[in-house]
């Protein structure tokens, strides 16, 4: 888990310890020398010892050389450089060390045999391993540079498996040598990035001064080679607010302006600009809603990105999500709209926009998109500074809390109430009061209109409790009724029922059936004009026991010119439902 602030150094949990993410600048430059061994052929160390006979740097044979022109060469002039790189817990490497000074000697004397010692820089607590690099010999016969790249090829020469090792001695022949390494396939982690993300294995960073997004080598989180880079300065879009991941694009958010980054590490990456108007003020607005696209919050409302983002057929468009709540948007703090905190509620199908309320500097309000029919509603009084959803089966909301006076800590947002983490089974704090609420019910240009009469809900409650019910007809957003129709539920015992089944205690002096109970309340729209879709919401009345649940509803309505008043479910046939 990696996490950057901006300020503070970045940050990585391995799963065992938490410590400082990649390296910052590279390590200090190696020395090296040369150091002779003369072995005789009955030498013990030379036949079983740790230098076999084809080790070492640079010929042990006499040598003889001539330029042509006659000119000879009795000695073979080598040359090496050297450089290191160190390496933490993860197996993340740090960028290159400079160059040592190149360690020159001359070889071909019988039976001796040189080796260059190294010594070696030490790094920091997160550092567990160095690794040399090291050039092939970079002079001719006769002292001459072989070719200008052979001083700048480094190939992996070994690993020195600790921290604490200074001085270790090279041999390894030109042949025998690792991989060749390119230093610019090394980088630092850049300073000041406030927003990360991965992205096909790749990890980005962006939010730094210079408003470039810089991004990893592949399956390497922590190693950021010096060309991958993008700079997306251009324009007065302002700087990177955002970065969200999806399938097939990274999406990169300005206040004015969003752009997508697409492509692979094998074939690279590049991008694209989708719209230099709209853009994102808060970064932990963003979500994305199934069945609905990545959706956030603008300067100018709440705004989806629709589409696969991908040349697959599915056209990628901006659509503004909030046309029908324009007006809640007067009661919002617009000074402390960049903190708002967006997160999607699967277990109720909702997405969550949690925004400061007028003259609040922190998020008091939300605003709650229920994607599975598309209509908004509103909860107050909920400090929600960050929120997460678990990803277990039980699919619970955390939010912890923006009040840090009156209500600090971590909460749990059930169905029915909220609680803090160390009080889990107490309700603490703010109680949210339970609301369920209907598709609206589209009756179709079957009849001229509809007049609903009367609601029958049948519900299961716990207790003397009531249950209130209001209507919003046409989609419209306000509530039909100017105060909702309350209606108590009906004493169990007074009912003379069979008391076979299995009883349910329902508090300290009434024990009764668990069986639906019906409300009925009577419902009159007559000041509505013509009436083609209703919604039902109904609410606990008692939200400090809100356990009621529902198990069905009926509508009787007056249908068409008819004054009878029937079951709906009586009169729309099977074909008209």
């Amino acid at each position: 888990i990696y996490m950057v602030n901006g300020q503070d150094e970045p940050i990585v949990y391995d799963g065992r310890v938490t410590g400082r993410a990649g390296y910052i600048q590279a390590p200090s430059p190696p020395s090296a020398e040369l150091v002779f061994r003369d072995f005789s052929e009955t030498d013990t160390s030379y036949w079983l010892g740790t230098r076999l006979r084809n080790q070492g740097l640079g010929s042990s044979q006499p040598f003889e050389a001539s330029d042509g022109e006659g000119n000879y060469s009795d000695a073979k002039l080598c040359g090496y450089k050297y450089r290191v790189t160190f390496v933490n817990r993860r197996g993340q490497e740090s960028p290159m060390s400079e160059p040592c000074a190149v360690v020159s000697f001359e070889c071909g004397d019988e039976g001796k045999t040189r080796f260059v010692q190294v010594t070696l820089p030490t790094g920091d607590a997160e550092t567990v391993a160095r690794r040399i690099y090291r050039t092939r010999d970079i002079y001719d016969a006769f002292g001459q540079p072989t070719s200008r790249d052979y001083g700048f090829n480094f190939y992996f020469v070994k690993e020195v498996q600790d921290n604490i090792t200074t001085v270790i001695e090279d041999g390894v022949s030109d042949g025998n040598l690792g991989s060749l390494a390119d230093p610019e396939d090394f980088g630092p982690w850049p300073p000041q990035a406030r927003f990360i993300s991965t992205f096909k294995n790749t990890l980005f960073l962006a939010g730094m001064p210079n408003n470039q997004i810089r991004f990893s080598a592949p399956n390497m989180p922590e190693v950021f080679p010096l060309n991958n880079v993008f700079d997306i300065s251009e324009g007065d879009g302002g700087e990177v607010t955002g970065i969200y991941p999806t399938r097939n694009a990274l999406v990169i958010f300005k206040p004015r302006g969003i752009y997508l980054v697409k492509g692979d590490p094998l074939n690279g990456f590049y991008v694209q600009t989708l719209t230099k108007d709209i853009g994102c003020i808060a970064a932990d607005s963003i979500a994305e809603v199934p069945g609905v696209g990545v959706v956030f919050l603008s300067e100018s409302g709440i705004y989806v990105l629709e589409g696969a983002l991908e040349n697959t057929g599915s056209a990628t468009g901006i659509t503004e999500l909030s046309v029908p709540i324009r007006k809640w948007f007067d009661d919002l703090s617009d000074s402390a709209l960049s903190g708002a905190v967006g997160i999607v509620y699967h277990k109720d199908r909702e997405f969550w926009l949690c925004l400061p309320g007028l003259g609040e500097t922190e998020n008091t309000v939300v605003y709650v998109f229920h994607y599975s029919v598309g209509a908004w509603s509103r909860r107050f009084d909920v400090p929600v500074r960050c929120a997460v959803e678990t990803k277990d089966h039980r699919g619970y909301l955390f939010f912890g809390s923006g009040d840090v006076v009156a209500r600090p800590g971590i909460y749990v947002y059930t169905h029915s109430e909220i609680r803090r983490g160390s009080s889990w089974g107490n309700p603490v704090g703010q109680v949210v009061q339970p609301l369920y609420q209907t598709s609206s019910l589209n009756f179709g240009n079957v009849y001229a209109g509809i007049q609903p009469a009367y609601v029958n809900i049948y519900a299961v409650a716990r207790g003397s409790l009531g249950l209130s019910l209001n209507l919003n007809v046409n989609r419209e957003l306000d509530q039909s009724l100017d105060e909702a129709k309350t209606r108590e539920q009906r004493d169990l015992i007074q009912l003379e029922l069979s008391f076979s089944s299995e009883l349910l205690y329902v508090d300290d002096t009434k024990w009764g059936h668990y069986r639906p109970i019906p409300f009925r309340y009577d419902v009159s729209l007559m000041h509505e004009s013509l009436v083609t879709e209703l919604q039902l919401v109904m609410t606990a009345t008692k939200a400090s026991n809100p356990h009621i649940e529902l198990v069905g509803y009926d509508i009787e309505a007056k249908v068409g010119a008819q004054r009878d008043i029937r079951v709906l479910t009586d009169v729309l046939t099977a074909d008209r439902r």
